[in-house]
């Protein structure tokens, strides 16, 4: 049996109950399986990514938050991976990534074609060590002001770096509008130009790929004008409540985001249908968790395990040359970690029904906040620290 491309798609920060603006044409004009029940390890980006993977929930992978370690730490180091599997089997492998956090750096290693897009504004005059620096002095701050970022690093004579700071400050308030109009940004953070790229790489003809993406369409900033950290920050560290306006621009834009990428689901989707690759392929569409909207007064993701994050839309659209029959698990749960096993079966040809993606029991981790704080606010948010 000729072994079928996987294309594996992740939806960062989609919840289950916006899939509706991808639904009805996936499942109508290209034949995908809507799953319902689907559940996310985690309420945010890399252990979940982790889990889909390794195959293992975050307690057994280790990739996960801590006290200690917050989201630049948190790094796989697995190399029982999935990618990593399937090169072994002869796979082409490729990952195409618009948030930084699923790349080499972050312990996602092992793929031979390669395309990270920094949708970020570039910060032109202030390199790694820079950032990291300024990283660690803002740490020890009671807050992350500017007059006190200006008296540490005057006190800790850190002349060379303020000036740059300062500079790179002022470029980017001249650049800023710019860049975002140039890229059409927030609305769009990379998937124009990762389906650019997805094009050169189908050029070259491939027996059996294994293409995993990322888009960030869902994920927040929503707006060039509402600051989201500034909403987010204060509702974690000081509880404080988000007006009503706030929230009800946050789920329009949220829509609006939505109704704009299942429309580049469709580009994709016709891609792979130009270069004869659709109906060969196993597609998986899903995404990492979700986001808060307002729920429980409070918007964005991570720390917390409401269903609002952790219900997550699950589309499948399985090879033609392989005959699956349908469970009718409407009591089960899939979670993340059931996606390797049912690939690796799947290329085996160990399968002929989609049992192997239920359990009855699903899980799902937090850890406390995954956002580095300063020291002085960390009573504040004791409560949100508390391992779980």
């Amino acid at each position: 049996m000729e072994k079928p491309n996987i294309v594996f798609i992740v939806l960062d920060t989609l919840r289950e109950d916006y899939v509706e603006y991808f639904k009805n044409n996936l499942v109508n004009k290209y034949g995908f399986i809507f799953y319902k029940n689907s559940i996310s390890c985690s309420p945010w980006t890399t252990p979940a990514h982790a889990s889909i993977f390794t195959g293992n929930y975050p307690l057994i992978h280790g990739v996960h938050e801590s006290r200690n370690r917050k989201i630049t730490d948190v790094k796989l180091e697995s190399t029982s991976i999935l990618n990593v599997y399937l090169k072994s089997k002869g796979y082409i492998t490729y990952l195409l990534s618009a948030n930084p956090l699923i790349s080499p750096h972050f312990g996602f290693t092992g793929f031979k074609y390669l395309y990270l897009h920094d949708y970020s504004l570039p910060l032109p005059l202030l390199n790694n060590h820079d950032l990291d620096e300024l990283r660690e002095i803002k740490l020890e701050l009671s807050s992350g002001g500017k007059k006190e970022l200006l008296k540490a690093l005057l006190k800790e004579r850190k002349y060379k770096l303020l000036f740059k700071d300062a500079a790179n400050h002022f470029l980017i308030k001249l650049y800023h509008p710019i860049y975002m109009r140039m890229n059409n940004w927030p609305k769009d953070k990379g998937v124009r130009k990762i389906l650019l790229k997805l094009k050169k790489f189908l050029e070259k003809r491939y027996e059996k790929r294994f293409i995993f993406l990322n888009f960030m369409e869902m994920h927040e900033p929503y707006s060039r004008k509402l600051i989201f950290k500034k909403y987010f920050f204060e509702n974690i560290l000081f509880n404080k409540e988000i007006d009503e306006r706030v929230i009800s621009i946050f789920k329009m834009k949220y829509r609006d985001q939505a109704k704009y990428l299942s429309s580049k689901i469709i580009e994709l989707l016709n891609l792979l249908m130009e270069y004869n690759e659709f109906d060969r392929s196993l597609i998986i569409i899903t995404s990492d968790h979700g986001q808060l909207l307002g729920e429980y007064k409070r918007i964005g993701h991570g720390i917390f395990l409401y269903d609002e994050l952790l219900k997550i839309p699950l589309l499948i659209k399985y090879p033609e040359n392989i005959s699956i029959r349908l469970s009718e698990n409407e009591f089960k749960y899939i979670s993340l970690v059931n996606f390797k096993k049912f690939i690796v079966a799947l290329v085996n040809g160990r399968i002929n029904s989609d049992d192997i993606l239920y359990s009855d029991i699903v899980f799902s981790e937090s850890y406390g906040v995954h956002i580095p704080y300063g020291r002085s606010v960390s009573d504040k948010i004791n409560d949100l620290e508390k391992y779980r």
